[in-house]
C-alpha cells in the first residue's frame, strides 16, 4: 500500500545566516525520523539543472546502436544498460531487477581513466555539461554533510573528513511513458552504499518506505530529494537513518530520474564517530573500509538492506 504523506521539506535560502542553527536541527530531524527530506534554495541553478536533464534525455532517445557503444562491460558496473535491449553480466545480475528501466551510470569523480571509456559522447555537450553539474552537486552533498554534522551538535567537518578524497557518481534512469498496466520500469526496495544521494526528477515516482509502508515522493520544481546513504548511518551509530526506497514509472508521464551519489574514497574507514560515542554509548556497527563494504554491497546485491545489517554489532 502506497499513502500520501510529504517527506520535509527544507529552504536552504537562509544556511548561511541567522536561520542556519534551526536549519541545521531540522535536517537532523529529517535524517532521524526519515532518512529523507526535499531542499529547496539549494544554489544550484534552474538552468543546469535543465540542462542535464536535456542532455540525459537526448542521450536515451540516440538509436540503439549508438548506444551500445557504452554498454556495461563484463565485470564492472559503468555504462548502459536497457531491460530488453541488453543481458546483464557477472554481479550485475545482483542488481537489475526484472523490470528495471533503462538507465547509464557513470564515475565522475575522481576521472580516472577506467572510467572515461564508458562515458558518452553523444549529444557533443553531454560530458561538459555534466561535468558542470557534478561539481554543483559535489558543493550541495558537502554544504549538506557539514550542516547534518552540525545539527547533531558535532563539529562541521566531523563527517567530512572521514571521506578521504571523495569521489561522485550519477545514475539516470529513463522510464518511457507506457501505458497503464505495463508492468516495466519497478527498481528494487534498496538502500544506498554512499554516504549521501541527490535525487533529481522530472515527474513523482520516488517511493520511500516508512512504518512498513510506501509513502510516493512528490518532486519539488528544481528541488533536490536528498537521502541518508548506508555510510552516514554507520558515521552516526544509527542516528541517521539509510531508509528502503524504490522507483517506478509515472503512469501519466515520461520519467527521469538522476541519481547523484557522494561516497568515501575506497580507502576511507568507516566507524561510528567517536563523539557520538558519550555517556556509556556503545557502537552498532562495525569499522569497515568503504572498498571493501562496497566489494560486500556488490556481492549481495542491491535488494533490502542486506549489507549495511551485516555490519551491525549484535549483543
Amino acid at each position: 500500500m502506497t499513502v500520501e504523506l510529504e517527506i520535509p521539506v527544507i529552504d536552504l535560502a537562509g544556511s548561511e545566516g541567522a536561520e542556519r542553527e534551526k536549519l541545521c536541527k531540522e535536517i537532523a530531524r529529517a535524517c532521524e525520523q526519515w532518512g529523507f527530506f526535499q531542499v529547496i534554495n539549494h544554489g544550484v541553478d534552474e538552468s543546469l539543472r535543465k540542462r542535464v536533464l536535456d542532455v540525459y534525455t537526448d542521450f536515451f532517445y540516440l538509436p540503439p546502436e549508438e548506444k551500445m557503444k557504452f554498454v556495461v562491460p563484463e565485470g564492472s558496473m559503468e555504462g548502459w544498460m536497457h531491460p530488453t535491449l541488453t543481458e546483464p553480466s557477472g554481479f550485475l545480475k545482483n542488481f537489475v531487477g526484472p523490470h528495471t528501466p533503462e538507465f547509464l551510470n557513470n564515475t565522475w569523480l575522481p576521472d580516472l581513466p577506467q572510467h572515461r571509456q564508458q562515458k558518452p559522447t553523444s549529444p557533443s555537450s553531454m560530458q561538459a555539461t555534466i561535468g558542470e553539474f557534478v561539481m554543483a552537486a559535489k558543493g550541495v552533498h558537502e554544504k549538506l554533510l557539514k550542516m547534518m554534522a552540525e545539527g547533531l551538535g558535532l563539529e562541521s567537518d566531523a563527517f567530512l573528513k572521514h571521506f578521504q578524497n571523495p569521489g561522485v557518481k550519477i545514475r539516470c534512469n529513463f522510464y518511457p511513458f507506457e501505458a497503464k498496466g505495463t508492468n516495466v520500469g519497478a527498481n528494487l526496495a534498496h538502500s544506498d552504499a554512499s554516504a549521501t544521494t541527490l535525487l533529481c526528477d522530472t515527474v513523482s515516482g520516488l517511493e520511500v518506505m516508512r512504518d512498513e509502508t510506501w509513502v510516493q515522493v512528490q518532486s519539488r520544481p528544481n528541488g533536490f530529494i536528498v537521502n541518508v546513504g548506508d555510510q552516514l548511518e554507520i558515521l552516526s551509530n544509527g542516528r541517521f537513518k539509510s531508509i528502503l526506497h524504490r522507483g517506478g514509472r509515472n503512469e501519466s508521464k515520461q520519467r527521469l530520474s538522476l541519481a547523484c551519489f557522494y561516497f568515501p574514497s575506497s580507502d576511507a574507514v568507516m566507524a561510528p564517530i567517536e563523539e557520538l560515542l558519550l555517556d556509556g554509548q556503545l557502537p552498532k556497527y562495525r569499522k569497515v573500509r568503504f572498498g571493501d563494504y562496497f566489494q560486500g554491497f556488490v556481492a549481495k546485491g542491491i535488494e533490502r538492506k542486506k549489507q549495511i545489517e551485516n555490519m551491525k554489532i549484535r549483543d
